[in-house]
């Protein structure tokens, strides 16, 4: 699967990235290591998830109707009310 913002704004993860944060939260809670480059990429999907918007996401959010401020909402954010908007259609 391929870990995108589709032209609706849909979130799509890659199966490793599934796979991967299972194996981070087992980890955290069994108390096991973490290497530098685990935690390296923890970070990157953090880090993505708090990046702004993209443009298919805000035009897809004005489309199902949200009027109020975008500028200060992150991509993560912007995800959930999309989502939050298409289950009240």
């Amino acid at each position: 699967t391929l870990t995108a913002y589709t032209e609706d704004a849909t979130v799509l993860y890659y199966d490793w990235e599934t796979k991967f944060l299972t194996d981070m939260v087992n980890r955290v809670s069994e108390r096991r290591d973490i290497s530098p480059k685990q935690i390296s990429t923890l970070m990157k999907i953090i880090n993505r998830y708090n990046d702004n918007p993209t443009i298919p996401q805000i035009k897809y959010l004005r489309a199902l109707g949200y009027e109020g401020d975008i500028d200060s909402l992150s991509k993560g954010e912007v995800s959930k009310l999309i989502d939050e908007l298409k289950e009240e259609k």
